[in-house]
């Protein structure tokens, strides 16, 4: 079995070349048969006349008969090469095997010359790209467009170099101001005829007031370089303003002043790097280091004297062995000596590095300045039920200046109203002394009662119910206040007034707390 299910039939040339001899030789002796006289019979019995058959017909028909085999034959040679080809589909069934099987085309052909059309690559058994392509229709033809341009390709041509020749734009500049001088004689013609009484723009005028302005005979530039002004041949070799002493052409070569951007005044210095305690340490020892090495090496060059020993109790026999033994109770005195001595010169640089009060309070506002800076800064509303403890009145003002913050402390007769900001650390502290460290039910140390100018003495409210509450934390934008302020309301309205508006409902809030308790 073939690819496609079809089995493959053996071809024989002999076979067809046998049929076609008997079936000239079958027609020869048909011929002969009827163009001879029947001799068999006795001449002496009469016989009735021959009837002669048609002769051309039956070799018409035997003709026929051989032409329609031939086709047919043809016909599957062709539908063998190429069945799928319209043109080679046949409704007649397919010859037998053995000896009815019919000879490969190829093998038929190779004892007959071979036809220009045998000659010819059988055409493909499948449709395909490139057979579609041969078997395209002709385009039709275009009558916009040449024969020969249809696949002609055009040819890269080089751009040669053309030097322009000597005076050509010369020449084009001087017939620009040729044409300038005939336009502005034509205005003054037109001009005169316009005051003579006669109307109407001439065409040139009009075509005029759309051209461009000519070039001046003299570029500006040029002119302080020029004797004279006005046009260029007259002083084409005279240079005498160009090397004079007031020439604007000079030797030297200007630099303006350079003048920083405006981008540039608006940078910020870099911050410096934070360290970590890890890393501060490992940058003191490297400078410690570096600083011994090179005492070394100048002791080593003799630019410095060597540093005496340092003789301790602990390494006196070791360091001073002779003497030592000679007058061990003057070295012994002299060790003591060098290490009071030692003792007295560190205490000494340290109270020269020590800060004083006053920087250390610059450093401490410093430091939290720029703690605020970066992290911003932030609020904390407290409320106070009672405040008759002179000492967490004390605590309450002491405190807030000692770390920097400001607002305010308003005294009513309801509760107590405390508002501070600063920086994110100091209200963080603060907020731990309002609400863990001050115990708001102390007592004060006088006791309850408390006597007055008059003698008398007063009742004071117990502390047993006290408390302080924390009515709100968070960012603010910038500071209210400058300083800490206490200052004493008798109303609610005072007291809403004093805050201001961004502050005023922080109070009501306080109010409500008061009311719900």
């Amino acid at each position: 079995m073939g690819r496609r299910g079809r089995r493959k039939v053996p071809l024989s040339a002999y076979a067809v070349q046998d049929k076609l001899a008997e079936a000239k030789a079958r027609v020869a002796k048909l011929t002969a048969s009827w163009s001879q006289p029947n001799q068999s019979k006795a001449p002496s019995a009469p016989s009735a006349p021959p009837q002669t058959p048609d002769l051309s017909t039956s070799i018409a028909k035997s003709r026929a008969e051989i032409a329609r085999k031939t086709h047919e034959m043809k016909q599957r040679t062709q539908s063998r090469i190429n069945p799928h080809l319209e043109a080679n589909r046949t409704d007649t069934k397919a010859p037998g095997s053995g000896l009815g099987t019919t000879s490969h085309p190829l093998l038929a052909n190779a004892s007959s010359p071979a036809s220009p059309a045998s000659t010819k690559p059988a055409a493909p058994k499948f449709t395909s790209v490139k057979a579609n392509k041969g078997a395209a229709p002709a385009a039709s033809a275009n009558p916009y467009l040449q024969a020969g341009d249809a696949n002609e390709v055009p040819a890269k041509r080089k751009r040669q170099m053309v030097f322009s020749r000597p005076g050509k734009y010369i020449a084009q500049a001087d017939a620009v101001r040729n044409e300038a001088k005939l336009e502005e004689l034509k205005r003054k013609i037109d001009e005169n005829a316009r005051k003579a009484g006669i109307t109407g723009e001439s065409e040139a005028a009009s075509e005029r007031a759309l051209k461009r302005p000519p070039p001046p005979a003299v570029e500006w530039w040029d002119q302080p370089l020029l004797n004279n002004p006005e046009s260029y041949p007259d002083d084409v070799h005279n240079d005498s303003k160009i090397h004079s002493d007031d020439s604007l052409i000079t030797l030297y070569v200007q630099h303006p002043i350079p003048i920083p951007a405006p981008h540039d005044r608006s940078k910020f210095a870099a911050l410096d790097m934070k360290l970590t305690k890890k890393e501060m340490k490992k940058m003191r020892k490297q400078r410690r280091q570096g600083e011994l090495s090179d005492k070394r090496d100048r002791i080593k060059m003799g630019l410095l004297p060597p540093d005496p020993p340092k003789v301790k109790l602990s390494n006196l026999m070791r360091v001073l062995a002779s003497d030592a033994i000679q007058d061990p109770t003057k070295v012994e005195a002299k060790v003591r000596k060098d290490m009071h001595k030692r003792k007295a010169e560190h205490e000494r640089a340290n109270e020269e590095n020590k800060l004083t009060r006053e920087e250390r309070h610059e450093k401490d506002d410093s430091k939290r300045a720029e703690n605020e800076k970066t992290r911003g800064t932030r609020a904390a509303v407290f409320k106070v039920r009672y405040m008759n403890n002179p000492s967490h009145q004390f605590k309450v003002r002491k405190n807030a200046q000692q770390h920097g913050l400001s607002g305010c402390w308003l005294q009513n007769d309801k509760f107590h109203f405390i508002y501070i900001e600063g920086g994110e650390k100091s209200v963080r502290a603060y907020k731990r002394l309002m609400t863990v460290r001050i115990d708001w039910t102390e007592e004060p140390r006088g006791g309850t009662d408390n006597q007055d100018d008059q003698g008398e003495i007063q009742q004071q409210q117990s502390l047993a119910d006290n408390y302080c509450r924390l009515i709100w934390e968070g960012p603010a934008r910038d500071r209210l206040f400058n300083r800490f302020l206490t200052k004493e309301m008798q109303s609610d309205r005072e007291a809403k007034e004093f805050l201001g508006e961004s502050l005023a409902n922080y109070w009501d809030t306080a109010k409500v707390h008061t009311l719900e308790e």
